[in-house]
């Protein structure tokens, strides 16, 4: 049982690369919740993992992981719903390219 000057950490997400954990510990931290972070495997100067080698968990304070889980949840929320409008105007471009090259504009010869 944790005393008064000690605090028990949960694990509230876990990074699987630098990058990942670095945006989700500086969106904790612009909270001002304190996190620690456990590397669960050796960590390694390639930037590729197998297996979770390079899996670090994100601990914070008890009391504040319900807040840091939804901070998190409505992060990613965010991202993919701009990954999927990004998709989705990749996918709109293409299409329209598509239609370019099959359809000659006006006054000129249709090739075949």
């Amino acid at each position: 049982m944790p005393t008064g000057r000690e605090r028990e950490f949960v694990t509230v997400y876990r990074a699987w690369g630098e990058v990942e954990l670095q945006v989700v510990k500086g969106l904790l931290e612009s909270s001002g919740i304190e996190c620690r972070l456990v590397p669960q495997g050796p960590r390694s100067i390639y930037p590729v993992t197998v297996d979770g080698l390079a899996e670090v968990w994100i601990m914070v304070p008890r009391e504040r992981a319900e807040e840091a889980q939804a901070l998190i949840a409505a992060y990613q929320s965010q991202y993919q719903d701009q990954d999927r409008d990004q998709d989705q105007d990749q996918y709109q471009d293409q299409e329209e390219g598509e239609r370019e090259e099959r359809e000659p504009e006006e006054g000129e010869p249709s090739g075949g």
